[in-house]
């Protein structure tokens, strides 16, 4: 994991790297008994995958419960990546209508803390 959060309740959401036929990152979601959380897109964990790479690096929870995430996303070129997501792990489309923004800053971005 390359960095988690702590919600209120003292679950905690996690984000990092993973390869599952594409360099990809993870979000998962544990209890505060440290076992998946199941109310987290019903597996307790989700992949993203933006363009051909993608490194999550940074995680934050909203007041709302929503989850911020942010790293690095390889398009064309290497650029900021951040996404919002539901609490029940689904991607928040009413951010950005994707629920995803990307933002070529230099030719190596990534964000990483939030």
């Amino acid at each position: 994991l390359n960095s988690i959060a702590l919600f209120p309740d003292n679950s905690l959401i996690g984000v990092g790297d993973i390869s599952i036929a594409a360099s990809a990152s993870g979000i998962c979601k544990f209890t505060s008994d440290g076992i998946f959380d199941t109310t987290f897109n019903t597996i307790g964990y989700t992949q993203f995958l933006v363009g051909a790479y993608s490194s999550l690096q940074a995680v934050a929870i909203q007041s709302d419960g929503n989850i911020i995430v942010g790293g690095a996303a390889v398009e064309e070129q290497a650029k900021f990546v951040l996404a919002r997501y539901s609490q029940t792990g689904s991607l928040d489309t009413t951010f950005n209508g994707t629920g995803y923004i990307t933002t070529a800053i230099t030719d190596a971005a990534t964000i990483n803390a939030i």
